[in-house]
């Protein structure tokens, strides 16, 4: 990977780096990372096109490395790193849960408002 090795500078030369971990979820990740140089910062998962990044609030195309793990480039200096994961599948299933939590409500408003129309009307009572 003749473009990383440019970005990144002599091989011998490494990095001081610092990494702190301001947020995590199930399917994101925002990170502070602070370094000397121009680096690689490689998050341990799956690579997937699902997968987006940001670098400074800035979209940016993550990296695969590794055959199989998700990276950024990422300037000299202090950075937020922000990683998203987005499934298509996945997010349909949140509109359809969406769309029937609705539906549930509603339909218990009407059934609710049903029975306490015929309580009134019982004789008696």
């Amino acid at each position: 990977m003749p473009e990383l090795q440019a970005w990144l500078g002599k091989p011998e030369s490494r990095a001081a780096y610092q990494i702190k971990e301001e947020y995590s979820s199930l399917n994101r990740v925002r990170l502070r990372v602070d370094t000397d140089a121009p680096a690689i910062l490689l998050l341990n998962e799956y690579f997937h096109p699902a997968w987006q990044a940001s670098v400074n609030g800035k979209r940016v195309a993550p990296v695969k490395l590794n055959l199989n793990q998700i990276g950024v480039l990422i300037e000299k200096g202090s950075n937020v790193v922000e990683f998203e994961y987005h499934p298509l599948l996945y997010i349909w299933f949140l509109r359809i849960q969406q769309v029937a939590m609705v539906i549930l409500f509603v339909s218990g408003l009407v059934l609710a408002f049903r029975y306490f129309q015929r309580a009134r009307h019982i004789p008696g009572a």
